[in-house]
């Protein structure tokens, strides 16, 4: 059965995105949210896949901030259907891997289990063996302990799909027979599709009378159920057959039978495919008419739905058509389309080959050399027995020779690991003192400003204040607007000392001084700043507050002043000796992946929480940018 290894791997993530439906009603609203993207991306897959990609990976963004892993598991999952779909493979790849944690977090059984499939259907594109076979068992493994026998027996039945691809007729016998055995005797629509597989591998083999036994066992299972799955490939078998075996008036009666039913579920490539066997079987007729009609039909199709393989085969048939009217200038040119499209594909499949081949060649020759080895050995039996006593003796000697030269080596290696590593503690003990000694440096300079601004300027607009009140009894506009002018000055300075030192931060904890600039900020700005503080009061050294509150100011002005953000969401949260800090806007974002632009204020968060020995994570896109900080209370640097 063509492309049936693929037919698995993505009706098990797709039905995915039914089961959602079932679900939502227990979801929290930013959970909805998500699933609302997921839906969204969905109706964009046929239409704009590009569109559906960005809005997958927004939905994967917002699940992974409020911790919804299985819509983090989805999202990733769904971006990796669309990269596959778009024949990007290595995409595809890097998808369902992002996605398997997720499920596994969750214990998603039939999630991980999925994703095993689709992985290794796109390793088949790479010609990649040994990665097809280790996805699928491991897929295997995980349907076999829930009890998934259909899906057990699908995946055996993909592998013996793989295989038919190299003609490894052994290893798709061997497959089909394993999915005959594990599939549920209730599933007979399943056991239908494997003996139509068997029948066709039967065909290849030419074991016609074997086949034909196959293909009646499948026509006996679908005339006791109606299923049109499998009513067609039971008539497009039945085609096979008589094609095969050069009656052809029998087997169009069974390809268009083939077609009628495909007519009512509709499977594009079968029909084209069913088209171009009718073209074919009509020419081996010379009944032009009937001929020209069908490769017409499925040469539309083929085009319209990227199908190179069909186009091909239609185009040789229409040049042997040609040839036989001895119309060679058509018949040149449909040879021609035919040759360069049927290249086309061999290029592309190249190189998804050359490893298995390469690895095929290397198997075999190596089986030859040991043939001529062991040919050798006996010829020369009697010779090597006088000749081993001094053949030991040598391998005895090299053997100490080596391992007393490689025990010199590593000891050498390990004198030499011990003082790099006491030079990078040496260097990182300096660069934590230079950073201390800096932000110490800013702190007391921040402090000896604000109390200058506070005891100095402020003092004196106050006095110039008192003065001029004495003369209000001249009812004066002019020193009334002076004294007004003074009150905002006052203001300004007062807020600027608060700012550089702030009292909140001075008489109480981190939080209370988080809130309060927050609350500060939202005076003064358009943009609606929210803060959350989730967990344990902190009880921090003055020192590591500063530096924490530094860097939500620095976050939080960046946000406003360059990302034009209309929302800022700041929240600090305490779990045992785990801290993280995270602030997340809407604004415009930036590229995280170059330096441009980036200006002194993230290289100051940076240096910062190099201080606090953490660790930070920025993602960021037109849809706004997130900030994520995680440090270790155990880990800060404090004398």
């Amino acid at each position: 059965m063509k492309f049936g290894c693929v037919f698995l791997g993505y009706i098990c993530i797709i039905l995915n995105v039914f089961s959602i439906q079932s679900q939502s009603n227990s979801y929290k609203k930013d959970s909805l949210d998500v699933v609302s993207l997921l839906n969204e991306g969905y109706t964009y897959e046929k239409s704009n896949p590009e569109k559906a990609i960005a809005t997958y990976k927004k939905a994967a963004i917002k699940s992974k901030a409020i911790g919804f892993n299985l819509g983090s598991f989805r999202a990733n999952s769904y971006t990796a259907i669309m990269f596959s779909d778009l024949a990007i493979y290595d995409s595809a790849i890097f998808y369902n891997k992002k996605a398997l944690p997720f499920a596994k977090h969750i214990n998603y059984n039939k999630g991980i289990a999925a994703t095993y499939v689709n992985l290794g259907n796109i390793y088949q594109f790479f010609g990649q063996l040994t990665k097809v076979d280790d996805n699928y068992f491991k897929a295997i493994e995980i349907f076999e302990s829930t009890g998934d026998s259909i899906n057990v027996s699908k995946t055996y039945q993909n592998l013996a799909a793989f295989y038919s691809t190299f003609n490894n007729h052994e290893n798709e016998i061997k497959y089909l027979t394993l999915a005959l055995k594990a599939n549920s005797k209730k599933a007979r629509v399943q056991n239908g599709l494997i003996y139509g597989d068997l029948g066709l591998n039967k065909l290849r083999q030419g074991e016609k009378n074997k086949a034909l036994e196959y293909f009646k066992k499948a026509d006996s299972i679908s005339e006791s159920i109606d299923d049109e799955h499998l009513n067609f490939y039971v008539a497009y078998h039945y085609g096979e057959y008589f094609l095969n075996i050069n009656k052809y008036p029998k087997a169009i009666e069974f390809y268009e039978k083939a077609l009628a039913i495909n007519a009512n579920y509709t499977d594009v490539y079968y029909k084209a495919e069913v088209l171009l066997r009718l073209g074919e079987t009509n020419s081996k007729l010379k009944k032009d008419k009937s001929t020209a009609s069908y490769l017409e039909q499925a040469l539309k199709l083929a085009i319209a739905n990227n199908m190179p393989e069909i186009e091909a085969k239609v185009y040789e048939e229409l040049a042997l058509i040609n040839e036989r009217k001895q119309d060679f200038k058509t018949a040149y040119y449909y040879k021609i389309s035919s040759i360069k499209l049927s290249d086309s594909l061999k290029s592309e499949r190249l190189i998804n080959r050359v490893n298995y081949l390469e690895t095929q060649f290397e198997f075999q020759k190596k089986n030859a050399e040991i043939n001529v080895q062991k040919l050798e050995i006996a010829q020369q039996k009697n010779n090597i027995q006088r000749q081993q006593m001094n053949t030991n003796y040598a391998i005895a000697a090299a053997i100490l020779f080596l391992t007393l030269t490689v025990a010199i080596w590593l000891f050498y290696k390990q004198r030499q690991k011990r003082k790099n590593q006491e030079l990078i503690a040496l260097k990182s003990e300096a660069q934590v003192n230079a950073l201390e000694s800096l932000i110490e440096g800013e702190e007391k300079e921040r402090l000896r400003i604000a109390k200058e601004l506070h005891d100095g300027v402020n003092g004196d607009l106050s006095a110039i204040k008192h003065k001029l009140n004495t003369l209000l009894e001249m009812n004066n506009t002019t020193i009334k607007e002076a004294v007004v002018m003074i009150d905002k000055s006052c203001e300004q300075v007062r807020a600027i000392s608060h700012n550089l030192v702030p009292p909140a931060l001075e008489n109480f904890d981190l939080q209370t001084a988080a809130a309060d600039y927050v609350t500060n900020m939202n005076a003064i700005h358009k943009s609606k700043i929210s803060f959350d503080f989730i967990g344990i009061n902190l009880m921090l050294p003055k020192i590591i507050e500063v530096n924490i509150f530094r860097i939500i100011q620095e976050l939080v002005t960046n946000s406003i002043k360059h990302a034009n953000a209309n929302e800022i969401h700041v929240q600090l949260s305490s779990q045992d000796d785990n801290i993280q800090l995270s602030v997340d806007d809407d604004g415009v974002g930036f590229d995280v992946n170059t330096n441009e632009g980036h200006g002194v204020g993230l290289s100051n968060i940076k240096n910062r929480v190099s201080f606090l020995n953490g660790e930070i994570n920025i993602s960021s896109s037109n849809l706004g940018t997130s900030v994520n900080i995680f440090m270790d209370k155990t880990k800060f640097n404090v004398n």
